[in-house]
């Protein structure tokens, strides 16, 4: 708020095209973790909380989110985004549910994650999500 950055400035918009850059470099699902970009993008996705926290415009917040999750059903992406699930949860929550109740009905994001190992997989990911969404809207 100090410092008035919103989701609707130059500067986040920067940021996003930045992330959405970053995760398109993304090839390897196998090996997300060690991607170079990876923890630069979980870091920049964290910038979307503080949009939301602060009031600014849900429809681009939403809208960039939405954007985000998208890149969860592409091979290179799909582990870095599950891996900031839960971020995204916090910062649209709404549209993280929608995603994964979406993908549970219907789609091959979490398929492989349900079919194996639970805790090797990206299923922890979604677990964690929900908690988070759970957690922050039972306050309020």
């Amino acid at each position: 708020m100090t410092l008035q950055i919103n989701a609707s400035d130059a500067m986040s918009s920067r940021m996003h095209e930045t992330v959405i850059s970053l995760l398109s470099e993304c090839r390897d699902e196998n090996e997300y973790l060690g991607q170079p970009h990876a923890s630069i993008i979980k870091r920049l996705i964290y910038n979307y909380i503080s949009f939301a926290e602060t009031g600014s415009d849900r429809v681009i917040i939403n809208r960039r989110v939405n954007e985000i999750l998208n890149f969860a059903k592409k091979p290179g992406s799909k582990g870095t985004v599950l891996e900031s699930l839960s971020i995204l949860a916090e910062a649209a929550p709404v549209e993280t549910i929608s995603f994964v109740e979406n993908e549970i009905d219907q789609g091959l994001v979490f398929q492989k994650s349900t079919e194996t190992v639970y805790w090797s997989s990206g299923y922890h990911n979604i677990i964690w999500a929900l908690d988070t969404i759970i957690v922050r809207h039972s306050h309020t």
